[in-house]
């Protein structure tokens, strides 16, 4: 349970929503998932030496913090910008094409 007295202790009147957002998840909390992503990646990849070679696991690569933005950015999107599946954001039919998608991040990254 929080105690302590609720207050805003940052003015956040002339902020950009993306300087908003950084007061909420800061560098410490970015480095935080970073670090935790990439040990439980690293952790699956080890317990499942019976992957697949064509396996998405095996193609894993160190997250970054700006691997992570963008894809909470495109997490974000996709629930103002839905679809019936997820990989047709990244589709190049013309009926469920989003250009922001692809041009920010690969569907499989």
């Amino acid at each position: 349970m929080l105690t302590g007295k609720s207050e805003i202790l940052k003015d956040i009147e002339d902020l950009s929503a993306a300087e908003i957002f950084d007061l909420i998840l800061d560098n410490e909390m970015l480095d935080y998932i970073v670090t935790e992503t990439d040990r439980y990646a690293q952790q699956f990849i080890e317990s499942h030496p019976d992957l697949k070679p064509k396996s998405r696991a095996k193609k894993w690569r160190g997250l970054t913090k700006d691997d992570f933005r963008k894809w909470l950015g495109l997490t974000f999107l996709m629930g103002i910008n839905s679809k019936p599946r997820v990989n047709l954001h990244w589709s190049t039919n013309k009926l469920y094409a989003s250009g922001i998608f692809p041009a920010v991040m690969s569907r499989d990254r």
